[in-house]
């Protein structure tokens, strides 16, 4: 977890910034300031830790039955955080009248969307780069900002394993994505296989 050490960053002059792999976490050595990614930071440093009974009383919400099939020492495919550093407070049911704050924690099905265009019959020739597996939310939402944001395929996914590459994950908080990582992981791929289609005589 990225600690406190004590240098500052021409980013924000005088002000002491956080610094992980020798990189200022607000911009990423660029110097420039990165409103979105401080405000990431902010937010992640002030996070609001649930308490062993909040935790306990916990039922996945939204994602009630993916949580209940999860074992108690699960961890995030992608950020490898546990159930308990997922939970984090939020506002919940946002565009909804009965719109409050509480205690939330999302989990998806991840896949290879590469295989969607088939539906439900995949051919015998495709393989997926990965198997399906459970992520977080916070992981899931990495993989769809990383693609939309450096252009991406949309049927192209980031492997749990790639994306823990480029991102850094905050227990209770929100992940701070390195898109260049990202797409120095993506450019680094071999292309996808292709198949030929011809007719036989």
């Amino acid at each position: 977890m990225p600690t406190a050490l004590g240098i500052p960053c021409m980013c924000m002059k005088g002000d002491t910034r956080r610094f992980f792999n020798g990189l200022c976490l607000a911009c990423q050595g660029t110097g420039i300031k990165n409103p979105a990614r401080e405000g990431t930071l902010r937010h992640n440093f002030e996070v609001k830790r649930p308490t062993l009974e909040e935790y306990q009383a916990f039922d996945g919400a939204h994602c009630r039955n993916i949580y209940k099939g999860l074992v108690e020492d699960w961890q995030c495919p992608g950020c490898t955080r546990t159930k308990y550093h997922i939970l984090r407070w939020t506002v919940l049911y946002p565009n909804k009248p009965g719109r409050r704050l509480g205690w939330a924690g999302g989990y998806h099905e991840h896949h290879d969307h590469a295989g969607d265009k088939f539906g439900w019959q995949l051919p015998s020739w495709f393989t997926p780069r990965f198997e399906p597996t459970v992520v977080c939310e916070q992981c899931n939402s990495a993989d769809a900002s990383a693609k939309r944001k450096l252009k991406l395929p949309k049927d192209f996914s980031f492997s749990p394993w790639e994306i823990r590459q480029f991102v850094l994950a905050w227990a209770h908080g929100k992940h701070l994505i390195d898109y260049q990582r990202a797409q120095a992981i993506y450019s680094a791929l071999p292309p996808p296989p292709t198949r030929g289609l011809f007719w036989a005589d």
